[in-house]
């Protein structure tokens, strides 16, 4: 079982800095994300087989591609990285 900072250290091209602590990080990934974005990370964090996320978050497994590259896509931003790194 991975950590949700290890699957966003996993999923970010280019962190110069480290992440904040697990509770900090939830909180602005609450504000930032969408449910399902969340719940996405949530599941890949627990090393989830890509059926059962589709399953648990209804989902087509082309849906599921997109939903991800849109997650990786919001977490590689330059403003939401600033969010989640210690200054």
């Amino acid at each position: 079982m991975n950590t949700i900072s290890a699957t966003i250290i996993s999923q970010i091209a280019n962190l110069n800095k480290s992440l904040k602590d697990e509770d900090a990080l939830m909180e602005i990934l609450k504000k930032r994300l969408t449910k399902k974005e969340l719940k996405l990370l949530k599941l890949q964090s627990l090393s989830t087989d890509e059926a059962i996320i589709c399953k648990e978050l209804k989902l087509t497994p082309i849906r599921l591609q997109e939903m991800k590259l849109a997650l990786r896509k919001k977490l590689n931003s330059e403003k939401l990285k600033q969010e989640m790194t210690l200054p």
